[in-house]
């Protein structure tokens, strides 16, 4: 295969986003705009086609205490437990409009993740799909090219939304109502689903809805324990935390091919889930992924782990 067939293979489209290769910085790993520890940061060292910030909440958040995040020697495991530590709104609007442009300029894109949130943590005034809806907009308006609705992260107080249809639905039904379908990219975070009846479901939502156009597959697997001379290694919530890793790999690989099997074929997914390797990504692409995230592997292995995975794609296909 010659280069100009090589670079063709590589570059993904995710509904009106042209990505010239299909690995993107997941959210989770730069969690605000501003500085080495966000958006700014792994734009200067990293050379994903997409980075996706947050996730951002209305308010912001501190995260959780003590120890948060963990990773075996051999990289094979890792928990978190962070809770969704931003700096909420204020940062995004006042922040991301000057990040966009420079992201332009060395041909990247910049997606924002969202979430909302229940109980003492959330806006009492505002359900959960009024929430979305703000954060959403907040994000579109302040130049983000793609936003992904974080319904998966088990590191809060609140209850898991991606096992709840009848909130997913809400939540669609709204932003359906009150984004406009036809320029907004907005796409959809879910949890790992042992039961593949869930995902038939939820994918039938996510085939109804028409601002919704793809889903991120997966987060990490809630609940997960690990000891240490008897003691979790997480500090919070009795060592209870999300799992991630090349661990998660066959569990993630899994649930891109059935997400696939279910989706309409105009509806991308975002394949993920202790990917590492090049194979991973040739295999997250054969199970039906159309772009390919990481997070655990920039945690543990640094931004350098893009290069490494693009020079091996790069070889793998210039060799066929």
């Amino acid at each position: 295969m010659d280069e100009e067939q090589v670079v063709e293979i590589l570059q993904t489209r995710l509904w009106n986003l042209e990505l010239e290769h299909p690995l993107v910085l997941g959210a989770g790993v730069a969690k605000y705009i501003q500085g080495p520890e966000g958006l700014e940061g792994f734009l200067a060292s990293t050379n994903a086609a997409l980075l996706i910030g947050g996730s951002f909440t209305l308010a912001r958040r501190a995260g959780n205490p003590g120890e948060v995040c963990w990773s075996s020697d051999d990289g094979a495991v890792t928990l978190n437990r962070m809770g969704l530590p931003n700096k909420g709104l204020t940062e995004l609007t006042e922040h991301l409009p000057a990040i966009v442009p420079l992201a332009r300029q060395k041909n990247r894109l910049v997606g924002i993740s969202v979430a909302a949130s229940c109980g003492s943590e959330g806006d009492p005034e505002l359900s959960l799909p009024e929430q979305y809806e703000v954060l959403a907009k907040a994000a579109f308006d302040s130049g983000a090219a793609l936003v992904e609705l974080n319904l998966s992260c088990p590191n809060t107080e609140s209850d898991i939304i991606a096992f709840n249809l009848g909130d997913i639905r809400a939540i669609l039904e709204h932003l359906d109502r009150t984004l406009d379908p036809a320029k907004h990219n907005v796409c959809m975070k879910v949890s790992p689903y042992s039961q593949s009846r869930l995902i038939q479901e939820v994918a039938q939502l996510v085939n109804r809805s028409a601002v919704i156009k793809g889903v991120a597959a997966t987060n990490t697997f809630p609940n997960a324990l690990y000891l240490q001379g008897g003691a979790p290694v997480i500090s919070s919530n009795d060592g209870l935390a999300g799992l991630s890793g090349p661990c998660l790999f066959p569990i993630a690989l899994g649930q891109v091919a059935q997400w696939r099997r279910h989706l309409a074929p105009e509806k991308y997914i975002l394949g993920g889930g202790g990917v590492s390797t090049v194979q991973n990504v040739l295999d997250m692409r054969k199970a039906g992924a159309d772009a390919v995230f990481l997070v655990s592997a920039v945690l543990n292995q640094k931004p350098r782990i893009f290069n490494e995975l693009l020079d091996g794609l790069v070889e793998h296909y210039t060799g066929l």
